[in-house]
């Protein structure tokens, strides 16, 4: 059985694929920073976690050590990748460079899974959907910057790799809705549900017909809607007042993605937005009967 390191494998995402590719029996190895909340993580037997720093040498060469695949989550996201763009570069892009100039030289030639972002595109509001990876990548800010960057040192990489540049992430979780909504109310969004992403992921192991390949992942036609009418779906199921939903005075980096060539290779979009919406409906059943 393959043995993977998942690098950022404590934050939402990687905490998700932690616990699906453990219970699949595969060996798990987590890579995070120290002052991450592992709880969690150290009740499954036999999953390993390694505390460290990817701009650290050792700690990067300790976690890759016999790694047969790769998912490279960890980065600085928004909004604290705009505080500091030379920490930023430091993590998202050095820490990538780092990554992969040890997993070359370690001459296991582990496949690489990199999560970039489709916010690499910038404002897409004025030009026709749906965003196909061909699209310009025209960053609004520091993060998408670096992703950018990034994605430029996998491609010149000689492992075996895959880029999927990943929409907005909707979690079915009982979670408080952000101040300002990140688009306007007019505009074209489609996230994708968490659940899906990490069948994205798990789908990926072994897939050598994704190798080589950049991929948008988001997810599909039911979740392509305007800003507003998502708000109002959320506020409806949240049972909140969407009348006081606040919204970005400009478009942001959010639109509708061409996902057909990901979706027809990983079969990842099992759960329509109507879907999503009661799975939500349930977690906040459960949160509130705690």
């Amino acid at each position: 059985m393959e043995k993977i390191l998942i690098t950022g494998g404590a934050g939402s995402l990687g905490l998700s694929l932690s616990n699906a590719l453990y219970e699949k029996g595969f060996k798990v190895r987590v890579f995070d920073v120290p002052q991450c909340d592992y709880t969690y993580l150290e009740t499954l037997e036999g999953l390993e976690i390694i505390p460290g720093d990817i701009r650290e040498e050792s700690s990067v060469a300790r976690a890759l050590a016999d790694s047969d695949i790769i998912f490279h989550l960890a980065a600085l996201l928004p909004p604290t990748s705009e505080k500091n763009r030379q920490i930023t570069w430091d993590i998202n892009v050095h820490g990538t460079e780092r990554l992969l100039k040890l997993a070359t030289e370690g001459g296991n030639r582990p496949q690489l899974i990199f999560a970039s972002s489709v916010s690499t595109y910038g404002d897409t509001s004025k030009e026709d959907p749906p965003i196909k990876v061909s699209h310009p990548q025209r960053p609004l800010d520091i993060y998408a910057e670096s992703k950018i960057a990034a994605e430029k040192i996998v491609l010149a990489s000689p492992l075996p790799w895959t880029i999927l540049r990943i929409s907005g992430i909707a979690v079915p979780a009982f979670l408080d809705p952000p101040e300002v909504w990140p688009f306007m109310a007019d505009h074209r969004i489609e996230f994708i549900a968490l659940p899906d992403l990490v069948t994205c992921l798990l789908n990926l192991i072994g897939k050598k017909e994704a190798q080589g390949k950049i991929m948008n992942i988001a997810g599909g036609t039911s979740w392509q809607v305007k800003g507003k009418e998502y708000v109002e779906r959320f506020c409806q199921t949240m049972d909140l007042p969407s009348g006081q939903a606040r919204f970005s005075p400009t478009p942001g980096w959010l639109d509708w993605y061409d996902t057909k060539g990901s979706q027809e290779l990983l079969h990842y979009q099992n759960i329509s937005l109507a879907l999503f919406h009661q799975l939500l409906a349930k977690a906040i059943e459960e949160a509130l009967a705690e």
